[in-house]
């Protein structure tokens, strides 16, 4: 804790009501009675500023210390009008904080704010400062940019890890943080207020300090116990009544606490005597008695050694008598952060080569392998030309316990290197597999950017195996070229930049192909129109070939995407994160067959505050998603938890973990649900922090890795071991076992079908291509998007190119599919070119988005919007007139009935693709008994 020494007396200067602080005055060079200090902390990542003893500039390097540090600790004198100069604690009151007005460097970034003579201020320097509030760390009232009074260009700003300045703005780097560190508020009438009182106000059971952060005196029970005795606001401490006798003592009980989690009550001391002829006694909690006559005055004090929420003592005597104070003082002092244990696994001092993206994972014997880049460039693939990158890993086999030595899985050759593909390596996804002693890494590998990269000079995207749980590493393949080709025919191609979201590769718990569980990785893409997308790739064979989930044409993330990780819901359908400012973004891909991985991607959906779910404020990173099975504690409801990581600041800073239930099918059966309603999160750092990642252990605990500016340095890899009961505050432990059962969500019933009795239906067939509209997809349950998807394909005897059309007025009609959906837009692009695809089409229970068929003479024009035609063509390559013509060759059915007449089991049913039916369990066209029927 900080360990300071404040007092707000009544005689205490503060600023006017539009200042911010408080301030002191200095007298025969001491600070006088009643200085409030406080820290300043600078940017991002929080460093203090403290005092620079004998150096040249104030290192940004160290955060708030957790144990008496003056240096730390900083007071003001002055106002808004005049500005104000800075003391620092453990400079003492002859040195104030000063800075040249003349700006060296770039934009004054070896211009050096520093303590001087408060007597001899250097010729060019100042030492009067202005302080205006900032936005740029978030909301509050104790952000600030600090400049040099006369010249507001001059705001002081992390330079290099140097309090320097920037003179060509303000950003979050000038912002400061200026909170108070410790009060010592003196306890009287006259300083605070009552909490709790009589009617007429003269006996009370509290008193809280009118200044903040608020100090609270309480008798424990409730009793009106306190009151003010003399013309100073002294306050009477009661013992109690007759009637709360206790083995024939007069007792009560008073606590004094702070009213603000931030903040603990260090100590408390005061001067007493008895109001009576009887002797009073205090008695500290856990302290000796301290006794006090009438005329004998006695102290009493106490310190708060174990960071107790509150500290207590008993007023004792032999009859009703009360212990009048005075000179009472209570010590009010913040609460430094709590330092949680962790393990450096790859240190970044100043002037170190820098680490950075952090990759874990579990081996089948309980090893955890942590990998991370080593970079020599000091910056991404390929941003530094010939920039060499290393990957490194480290061992552990007890837990975390302990690391084994580091060691390289690749090395970078940079300038020297003799092809492409070794110039360096990042960005390190990993897996091991559950049954084998196997090991994937994939990385990103070569010599240009992800941004710059095109068609034919892109990133290798490189594998590597390892046989043995990770001890050692086979040589580098590059595995782009067969990735890339895929989408090279399809509407998002040629591809011109891929790579794979670095940390954790899923390994399927449900899915097992042949030997080994289904692999899922997620990539950031961008397309051949430089739009950066996400998609999900499978591998059924460990890493040796890949596959696109749901198609090269469906992207989960069609636009915005950024890095992205995957995972798998409890029912198996697998979830896609992608990172975004403010939040992540969901999708869901669920399956209608998952071991031939087939099915559809629902409607993205954003998880931010404003849907109470995971917040990233503003420079977001990579974070990781979890999901583990759980415990409630509270019930022992066995469930799920999805946990999700990313930072907590304004900035790259404050790394922590969300977490949220998922106790039932509702809670992750669409997108938007899984998005919404987090139910907590735990901070890792206080510190600059940016990407992370995270697994299961062995012993059922959890492995958190995360970047740190630990020393002053972006970043040290940083290793903590968690158990769920930490992060959750003991409300959810890890469920050992077999897996929680998920209650499935209430089903959602179809719609009542809307065709009417002797509907005439139709196969609509495009003029230019001649295939036919044809519903490529159901899923009934998906309660938040479009219930299928709709495409063209060639000619089929199916339900799935039977329609309806009813009649919308104004010329125009609905498109209603043989079982009773709606045809739908899922979104338009109407100025796409002819080569591209100008919307999508989904079906629907109800007709909410506009969609129709207008007759356009002898031909049908499909999919108007506003009074504009765009035209449904994945592949279009034919001119938009053509495009636009459609035309409807009715079904001939020999039977159209409106309810189902026939008993199941009794007719001879078959489906069009003539395959017996059993049982019919939606609308739709059957041959019964030799004839087609449209069966409702």
């Amino acid at each position: 804790m900080l360990v300071l020494t404040l007092y707000l007396m009544q005689s205490v200067q503060l600023f006017a009501a539009e200042s911010p602080f408080h301030t002191t005055t200095v007298e025969n060079g001491t600070f006088t009675q009643g200085t409030i200090w406080y820290t300043l902390q600078i940017g991002n990542n929080g460093y203090v500023l403290d005092n620079n003893g004998s150096a040249s500039y104030i290192a940004l390097d160290d955060v708030i210390s957790d144990a008496t540090d003056d240096a730390q600790l900083w007071a003001f004198s002055g106002d808004n009008t005049n500005g104000y100069k800075l003391y620092n604690k453990g400079a003492g009151a002859n040195k104030v904080l000063a800075a040249p007005t003349t700006m060296q460097g770039t934009t004054g970034a070896n211009s050096y704010p520093i303590l001087v003579d408060a007597d001899n201020i250097p010729a060019g320097y100042t030492d009067t400062w202005l302080f205006t509030s900032s936005t740029d760390l978030g909301a509050g009232d104790t952000y600030y940019y600090m400049y040099e009074k006369n010249y507001p260009s001059n705001k002081v700003n992390n330079r290099d890890n140097k309090l320097a300045f920037w003179n060509s703005g303000a950003d979050a780097g000038s912002t400061l943080n200026i909170r108070i560190a410790q009060a010592e508020y003196k306890v009287t009438t006259g300083t605070g207020e009552w909490t709790a009182s009589n009617t007429e106000g003269t006996w009370a059971a509290g008193w809280k300090s009118t200044e903040a952060p608020h100090a609270i005196l309480s008798e424990t029970q409730g009793r009106n116990n306190i009151a003010g005795y003399d013309r100073d606001g002294n306050l009477q401490l009661f013992t109690c009544l007759d009637n709360a006798v206790i083995d024939g003592k007069h007792i009560a009980t008073y606590s004094i606490s702070a009213e603000s989690e931030d903040y603990m009550i260090a100590g408390y001391r005061f001067n007493f005597t008895s109001s009576g002829t009887s002797d009073v006694i205090v008695t500290p909690e856990g302290g000796n008695d301290v006794t006090a006559g009438y005329t004998s005055q006695a102290t009493v004090e106490a310190t708060n050694n174990d960071e107790a929420t509150a500290l207590t003592f008993t007023v004792t005597s032999n009859s009703n008598m009360f212990a009048n104070t005075n000179d009472f003082y209570i010590t009010i002092v913040r609460k430094a952060p709590y330092i949680e244990p962790s393990t450096e696994i790859f240190v970044t001092n100043k002037d170190d080569i820098p680490y950075r993206i952090p990759a874990i994972a579990m081996a089948k014997n309980g090893d955890l392998i942590a990998a991370a880049d080593y970079r020599h460039s000091g910056s991404d693939i390929g941003v530094v030309n010939n920039g060499r990158i290393d990957l490194h890993a480290r061992i552990s086999k007890d837990n975390g316990k302990s690391w084994g030595n580091r060691f390289s899985i690749v090395d970078g050759q940079g300038a020297n290197s003799p092809d492409f593909m070794h110039v360096g390596f990042g960005d390190p996804a990993i897996v091991a597999d559950r049954e084998s002693n196997r090991v994937l890494v994939l990385s990103c590998a070569g010599n240009v950017s992800f941004q710059a990269g095109t068609r034919n000079n892109h990133q290798n995207i490189a594998r590597f195996y390892s046989e043995n749980n990770g001890e050692t590493w086979s040589d580098p393949v590059d595995i782009a070229p067969k990735i890339y080709a895929m989408w090279d025919s399809s509407s998002q191609g040629p591809v011109m930049a891929m790579f794979v979201g670095s940390g954790k590769i899923h390994q399927s718990r449900y899915v097992k192909v042949n030997n080994y569980y289904r692999l899922y990785c997620a990539v950031l893409l961008k397309n051949k129109n430089a739009t950066y997308t996400n998609f999900v790739l499978y591998s059924d064979d460990f890493g040796g070939s890949w596959n696109v989930l749901g198609g090269v044409e469906t992207a989960p993330i069609p636009s915005g995407g950024d890095e992205p990780k995957v995972e798998e819901l409890p029912n198996g359908n697998v979830i896609i994160s992608s990172r975004i400012n403010g939040g992540r973004d969901f999708n869901i891909f669920t399956f209608t067959n998952a071991e031939k991985a087939e099915g559809s991607w629902g409607t993205r959906a954003t998880s931010n505050a404003n849907v109470n779910g995971v917040v990233a404020q503003g420079n977001s990173t990579n974070g990781e998603i979890l999901i583990i099975p759980v415990v409630r504690n509270e019930d022992n409801k066995e469930m799920w938890m999805a946990l999700q990581s990313v930072p907590f600041g304004s900035g790259r800073n404050n790394v922590g973990i969300y977490y949220k239930e998922l106790e039932t099918e509702a809670d992750f059966n669409t997108p938007a649900n899984f998005a919404k309603n987090w139910d907590g999160r735990h901070q890792a750092t206080y510190l600059g922090s940016a990407y992370s990642t995270m697994c299961l252990q062995k012993d059922s605990t959890i492995a958190f890795l995360y970047e740190e500016s630990t020393h002053g340095a972006d970043y040290t890899i940083i290793y903590k071991n968690y158990t769920l009961e930490y992060i959750t505050d003991d409300a959810y432990s890890v469920a050992k076992g077999k897996e929680p059962e998920i209650e499935p969500a209430e089903p959602i019933e179809p719609g009542t079908p809307v065709l009417p009795e002797g509907t005439k239906l139709y196969r609509i067939k495009s003029v230019s291509k001649s295939k036919y509209l044809n519903i490529e997809s159901y899923n009934a349950n998906n309660a938040s998007g479009p219930k299928g998807s709709v495409g063209i394909a060639d000619y089929t005897e199916s339900n799935d190119q039977i329609f309806a059309v009813e009649d919308a007025g104004n010329g125009k009609f609905y498109l209603i599919s043989a079982d009773g959906y709606y045809i739908v837009c899922r979104q338009w692009n109407i100025d796409a070119s002819n080569t591209g695809e100008k919307s999508q089409l989904g079906i629907e229970y109800a007709n909410d988005t506009e969609f129709y068929i207008t007759n356009g003479s002898q031909y049908f024009k499909v999919g108007e919007v506003d009074g504009q035609y765009g035209v449904y063509y994945p592949y279009c390559d034919a001119p938009a007139s053509l495009a636009e013509k459609w035309v409807l060759e009715e079904v001939e059915i020999e039977t159209a009935i409106k309810k189902i007449e026939i008993e199941n089991g009794n007719n001879s049913i078959y489906d069009l693709t003539g395959r017996r039916i059993e049982k019919i369990t939606r609308t739709g066209i059957y041959i019964v008994d030799g004839k087609k029927v449209l069966v409702k």
